[in-house]
């Protein structure tokens, strides 16, 4: 390392000191990973916030009706029913076998 002082101006060459571009850009990167871990964390519970507001409108037509929707009828019978409003069913998957019923939802293409 080399140090010269001039006018009170102090020069050190050979000193590697960290870019602030670098902490920068360092600082950027963690960031945007918090970011999309929160938001992937909210959509998550989005999705079982959905799931929820499902399963609850199916057991509701199950009390109403003594039974679950149909493959045939599927979700579209809550609708029908004024079970549940405004709310898009596209995206749910529902499948019933017996008694018991498989609801999914998919982010979808």
């Amino acid at each position: 390392m080399n140090y010269s002082s001039a006018s009170n101006n102090l020069t050190v060459s050979g000193l590697r000191l960290p870019s602030p571009t670098f902490e920068l850009v360092t600082n950027e990167v963690i960031v945007k990973e918090i970011v999309s871990k929160q938001l992937e964390k909210r959509h998550q519970k989005n999705i079982d916030d959905k799931v929820r507001l499902m399963t609850a409108a199916l057991e509701m037509y199950r009390l109403d009706k003594g039974r679950y929707p149909t493959n045939e009828e599927g979700l579209h019978k809550l609708v029908e029913d004024g079970i549940i409003k405004g709310v898009d069913i596209k995206n749910y998957i529902y499948s019933i076998n017996g008694n018991e019923y498989t609801l999914e939802y998919s982010i979808g293409n």
